[in-house]
Order: structure tokens, then C-alpha cells, then sequence
């Protein structure tokens, strides 16, 4: 996994990012597009942090970063997004959307799965 180690810094400091984005599919993280000579020409908005999960096996995922989060994830596998999403909810992520998004196909064709989880908020007496 790439990209935890920021969000877990901030989250240390006091801060969090408003979206947590995770890639399950070969991608750059937020660090790579802050880091000087960016390709982009700017440096990636602080109120989001991407995460990549491309290869890794989902028994070693460990998400407890994303506590209290919107959490968005896209796989390219359907097993793979439901597995990550059901970790981040299990791992106290605030609201998770995933989708498994089918590259072979237009973006308004697409028919993959997809799902979304809010967690309640809940007040105490």
C-alpha cells in the first residue's frame, strides 16, 4: 500500500483530509503529485489524499487510517472493491463509496458494481 503514511502523519498532527481516495489499479498517489517538478504544472489540493492498493493482498490491509473519513474506492476487480470496501466500513470509515469500474468499456456503459455506506451519526446523553 502507498500513500497511507501521509494520512496517518496529518492524522497525528490534528488533520485529516476531507476524501480519502483508494486506487486498487496502477496509479500515482498524492505524494508523487506534490513532489517537486510536478508533470501537472500544481501541486494536488491538501483537502484529499489517494492510496493505492494495486497488488496487495487484502488480508494485510490495514485501514484503521481512514477512522471517522469519506473513503471512495475503485477497483478493477468487482471481488477486490467489495473486499476494500467492507474493510473500510469494518475499520470505522464515516461514509465509503467503491465501485468496480470496467476500463474496456465507454464510461457511460459502464455496468459494474457499486455501493454506497453512510454510518449514522449517533449522540450520547
Amino acid at each position: 500500500m502507498r500513500g497511507h503514511e501521509a494520512i496517518i502523519a496529518m492524522r497525528k498532527s490534528g488533520r485529516s483530509p476531507k476524501v480519502v481516495f483508494i486506487n486498487d489499479y496502477p496509479c500515482q498517489t498524492a505524494l508523487d503529485w506534490q513532489n517537486p517538478g510536478d508533470p501537472y504544472g500544481e501541486e494536488w489540493p491538501a483537502d484529499h489524499a489517494t492510496v493505492s492498493t494495486w497488488q496487495n493482498p487484502l488480508s494485510s490491509l490495514d485501514l484503521r487510517f481512514t477512522v471517522g473519513l469519506t473513503v471512495i474506492i475503485v477497483s478493477e476487480s468487482e471481488a477486490r472493491a467489495k473486499a476494500i470496501f467492507a474493510k473500510a466500513i469494518a475499520f470505522g470509515a464515516r461514509t465509503v463509496s467503491a465501485t468496480h469500474t470496467q476500463y474496456q468499456n465507454h464510461p457511460l456503459s459502464q455496468t459494474g458494481w457499486h455501493a454506497v455506506h453512510h454510518t449514522k451519526e449517533t449522540t450520547h446523553a
